[in-house]
């Protein structure tokens, strides 16, 4: 008889929190929200809009200013032999 009482114990347990999760799973998630409940799920998140920033903020043809570039005369005399 004992082990009958803990098998019907289990059963209920087992019962009992099925049907919680059916509960706030599915019937929870279908019911819609109340204005106020609205108010208080929104209170706490903050709507940022989405900000793209531009990759080039001069555009895409930018003036030479690297005297680095400028300063070798020899740049185009040199050629490799392994390209």
């Amino acid at each position: 008889m004992n082990k009958l009482v803990w098998i019907l114990i289990a059963v209920l347990a087992a019962a009992l929190v099925g049907g919680g999760a059916y509960y706030w799973f599915v019937i929870k998630a279908e019911q819609p929200l109340t204005p106020e409940e609205k108010a208080v799920k929104s209170a706490g998140q903050v709507v940022t809009p989405e900000v793209v920033a531009p990759s080039n903020p001069f555009g895409e043809k930018l003036p030479d200013l690297n005297p680095v570039n400028k300063a070798n005369p020899f740049k185009d005399v040199y050629k490799n032999p392994f390209e």
